[in-house]
This record gives C-alpha cells, sequence and structure tokens, in this order.
C-alpha cells in the first residue's frame, strides 16, 4: 500500500510541475508552441533518463530508504523552483534572444533534475515491489496504472482548481512538501513498517478533488474561403455578401466590409482612435496582436504623419491577414513577429500609444494582463502615452469578475484609467445595461488627464468620420467617476497569480455579437 501510495503521488506531481511550468516561462518566453514544446521534450527527456537511472540503481541497492532518500531530494529541489525561476528565466531570456532555445535551456535548468530523480521512482518501486517473476507482469502494470492515475489526478488538480486558488511558487512549495512528505513516509516504513502503512491513506488525502468545465463553440454559416491549422490557431476566413471575417478557433478576430476595407465592422475598433483624444500628437503606435489588421491599416490612412509597429506572434496570421485583408507592410508599418509581452521587454522604442487587441472569446493570454506587464509597457510608453486595451466582459455581476479585477490591476500601475463600455446598437451612451456582455475599452494613461464626456465628445468629433460612425456615441460612454468599479476581494493580477481562465468563464452561444 505504501509503494501504491508513493507511485500515486510522484505521478501527480510530474504533471502538475509540467503544467506549472506552463505558467513560469510565457512571461519570459512568450505563449508559442516553442515554450510547451521545450517543457514537454524536457519532461519526457528527464523521465527517461529517471527510468534508466532508477533501473540500475534498483539492482545495485535496492532498498526503500535510498527510494525515500531519491524522493526526498526530488522535493528538495522542488522547493527551490520558484527561486531558480526568478533568476534563470529572466538571464536566459536576455542572453538567448532565438525563444526556441532559450525556453528550452529554461525548462532544463529548472525541471530537469527533479523530472529525472521522479523517474527514478516507478521502476525502483517496481524492483521492491517485485518478489516472484512469475507476477512481474502483473505487478508491473499495476503500478504503472497507479502512476498514470496520479498523473491524470495531478493535471485536473492543478489546471481545475489549484491555478485558480493559488499563487503558482505557492502551489510548487505544496508540491514539494508533498514529496518530502512521501519521503518521510517511506523512512519511516523502512523501520516499522507495521505501524507505518496506515500513513499512506492519509497522505493521499492531503490531496483534493478537482472540478470539471467545459466551453463551448460555435457555427457558422458563411463561405468559408481560407482555413488554416497554425502552430499557435486554426484560422478560418470567411465571408457573406456584405463581410469578410476571419476567427481563431472558436473567437471572431477581424472583419472588413468588402465595398470599404478602412470601415469598421467591429465597433469596438473605433475606440483605438480615441487615443488621439487624449494625445493628439501622437506619431508612432504599437499593436500588440494582428487580427486583420483593422486597426493599423485604419491609422495608416487616417493619419499619414504616424509610424506604426505591429507585434504578432503567429507568422501565419500575418500572411493571411495580407492575402484576404487587403494591406502591405512598408516604411510606415512595420510588424514585428514576436509575442507581444517579449517584445515589450526587449524593444528600447518608445510609444505614443500601445494597443492590446490580443483578447479570445473565451480566452486572454494571462501573461499579457498582470501587472508585471503593465509595469513593463508603461516604461515603453512616451511622457504622454496610452495604452489601450480591450476587455470582453459585464460592468458588474458574475461576469464582470475578469474586468474588475484586470481594473484593479491596472489602478496600480497608472495614475488613472478611463473606461469606455462600447454600446451595442440598441443602447444609448447614458444608459447601458451594466450586467450585459460587451467589449470594454480600458485607457491606461501614464500622465493623469482627466476628461470629461463631453470633452471627449468633442473632441472624437474632430476625429470622425464616415468610416468610425460610432466614435462620438462610444466617448460619451465614458464612465463617470461615481460609477467606478467594485474591485472588492478580486485579485491583482500578477504573474505569480493570474486566474484569468476562473474569473472569465466564458460560455457564449453567439460570440460574435459582442463584437459588433
Amino acid at each position: 500500500m505504501v509503494l501504491k501510495s508513493a507511485a500515486f503521488v510522484c505521478g501527480a506531481v510530474v504533471m502538475a510541475l509540467e503544467l506549472l511550468g506552463f505558467r513560469k516561462l510565457p512571461p519570459y518566453f512568450g505563449s508559442s508552441f516553442y515554450v510547451y514544446g521545450s517543457l514537454i521534450s524536457t519532461f519526457l527527456g528527464a523521465l527517461s533518463l529517471g527510468y534508466w537511472l532508477g533501473g540500475r540503481l534498483s539492482d545495485r541497492y535496492p532498498s526503500l530508504r535510498v527510494l525515500a532518500s531519491l524522493i526526498f531530494v526530488s522535493g528538495l529541489y522542488t522547493l527551490t523552483i520558484p527561486w531558480l525561476a526568478d533568476i534563470v528565466s529572466p538571464y536566459l531570456s536576455q542572453q538567448i534572444p532565438d525563444v526556441r532555445w532559450g525556453s528550452l535551456s529554461a525548462s532544463v535548468a529548472l525541471f530537469l533534475a527533479p523530472g529525472v530523480l521522479l523517474g527514478t521512482v516507478s521502476p525502483y518501486i517496481l524492483k521492491l515491489s517485485t518478489m516472484n517473476l512469475a507476477h512481474v507482469g502483473n505487478v508491473s502494470g499495476t503500478l504503472y496504472a497507479i502512476s498514470t492515475c496520479g498523473s491524470i489526478f495531478g493535471t485536473l488538480l492543478t489546471s481545475f482548481y489549484l491555478i485558480a486558488v493559488l499563487p503558482i511558487s505557492r502551489i510548487i512549495l505544496i508540491l514539494g512538501g508533498v514529496l518530502m512528505a512521501t519521503a518521510l513516509m517511506l523512512w519511516v516504513v523502512s523501520f516499522r513498517p507495521r505501524k507505518a502503512s496506515a500513513v499512506a491513506p492519509l497522505l493521499v488525502g492531503l490531496l483534493l478533488a478537482g472540478r470539471a468545465a467545459h466551453s463551448q463553440g460555435f457555427a457558422s454559416s458563411q463561405k468559408v474561403l481560407h482555413r488554416q491549422e497554425t502552430m499557435y490557431h486554426r484560422i478560418v476566413v470567411s465571408q457573406d455578401s456584405k463581410w469578410r471575417y476571419m476567427s481563431f478557433d472558436r473567437s471572431p478576430q477581424s472583419g472588413m466590409l468588402l465595398k470599404d476595407i478602412y470601415y469598421s465592422v467591429f465597433r469596438y475598433t473605433e475606440s483605438f482612435h480615441l487615443g488621439l483624444a487624449y494625445h493628439p500628437k501622437a506619431k508612432s503606435v504599437l499593436f500588440i496582436g494582428l487580427g486583420g489588421a483593422t486597426g493599423p491599416k485604419q491609422f495608416r490612412k487616417f493619419y499619414p504623419e504616424m509610424n506604426l509597429d505591429v507585434a504578432e506572434l503567429d507568422p501565419a496570421v500575418v500572411e493571411i491577414s495580407k492575402r484576404y485583408f487587403q494591406w502591405e507592410e512598408d516604411a510606415r508599418l512595420k510588424v514585428i513577429i514576436q509575442d507581444g509581452r517579449v517584445y515589450i521587454q526587449q524593444t528600447p522604442k518608445k510609444y505614443d500609444l500601445i494597443i492590446l487587441d490580443a483578447y479570445f472569446a473565451d480566452s486572454v493570454p494571462f501573461h499579457l494582463t498582470t501587472q508585471e506587464f503593465f509595469k513593463a509597457a508603461r516604461e515603453r510608453l512616451t511622457q504622454d502615452g496610452l495604452i489601450i486595451g480591450n476587455i470582453i466582459g459585464s460592468l458588474k455581476g458574475n461576469r464582470s469578475r475578469f474586468f474588475r479585477s484586470e481594473y484593479k490591476t491596472l489602478k496600480r500601475v497608472f495614475p488613472e484609467v478611463a473606461v469606455f463600455p462600447v454600446p451595442e446598437a440598441e443602447e444609448s451612451a447614458s444608459a447601458l445595461r451594466e450586467f450585459a456582455r460587451r467589449n470594454i475599452m480600458i485607457f491606461c494613461l501614464n500622465k493623469a488627464q482627466r476628461l470629461s464626456r463631453e470633452d471627449l465628445a468633442q473632441r472624437a468629433g474632430k476625429l470622425k468620420n464616415a468610416r468610425l460612425p460610432h466614435l462620438i456615441q462610444i466617448a460619451r460612454a465614458l464612465l463617470p467617476p461615481d460609477k467606478e468599479p467594485d474591485t472588492g476581494r478580486l485579485p491583482i493580477l500578477s504573474d505569480e497569480f493570474a486566474p484569468v481562465e476562473n474569473l472569465i468563464q466564458v460560455r457564449l452561444e453567439n460570440p460574435e455579437k459582442f463584437f459588433r
């Protein structure tokens, strides 16, 4: 029973560590398949080496105390991972510009050692459990089944529950403590097996059951022009008689009016232009996220004095967008193929406007929501600059939790944060439904500049043209000071604790309407 419990716990910890690695590395190396591939390869390599090493050691030293020592050391190393990550990851991200090798190096430095040590557990337990060669098949099958069940349990517990309620570093410390407790249990058993065997069920009982969740997509009847699986998305370009759309997975990203390629199909993109109401002399703009290039295309057309950069993670998005949404790079509009946060941290350039539009219908890259990210982004702003971010949510109610948590986070970083709920077609700017889901635009000012609704409407009137029909209405939707969001006990989002998925909990029957 004791050995089986140890197999279960070690299997759970291996998968939990791997999942937590997906949260530890993206702030420095971006959220891409390169990072995921590096982590998965590191754990697979570590386990392979551990299996080999465990087999050799178990033949030479078939002792329960040696097994306990290996698990104890793995737990001890696990306790150091949060401290090591704060040193190793930023250093390697600066020293190795190629995200592939940088993320792989960080994965190896942080997770190879505990992975190897945990890999020794299965062959060691098999050796200690096999008293009769005639039953070795049955014993090995049982142990590997138990270990795999532990891995499933650790995966569900971590992804469905722990990440939503605890900081990443604290979870890692708990995992290290569980491993060390398992080792102590084995040591006790090695001296007093009869009395200590009852400890095993108690150890397993330390872990909590996770809860499941589900999401659902939507179907489209539009004509499909292009469909492509990339390293990051399943991209679909479709159109009807008037509009052409780009979607990522289940999320509509961009649209284009076929008879006027500069018209704003999705109302929220008009609000990007309100940045000029706060900073009329803006000359340099950074877009994080490209999609169908509605914003960059409009800014290049409407403001000939501007220079535009776009940070886009997926090179396929750039090529598809150029082919189907009619724009090209030139001296004034350049695209950088890089994760937005990595670009922010590495570029020396300063921008008057940074426009963050990396939202999905049911997700948002967590490392683009945190206090650390916005501090780094603020350093890339000029003195009068501002950041404009798009969020999908409601102003009040259960579906407002992510918006209110993000607002609380931004208030810690910027001297002034202005909120513009984008009115839907049937709403007036002064009578918005507070519990309705919508696009909510957040303007983060590097220098305090409080403007009234009428001031903004007047400035928006100078910017308005036929392609931005709702700009003045959006300006008048500015949330007044007496309606500041109630952030209550919601968390400040950080690299250590950003339960974005838990805060969003999106379940949309028709996500397209929230982009209209």
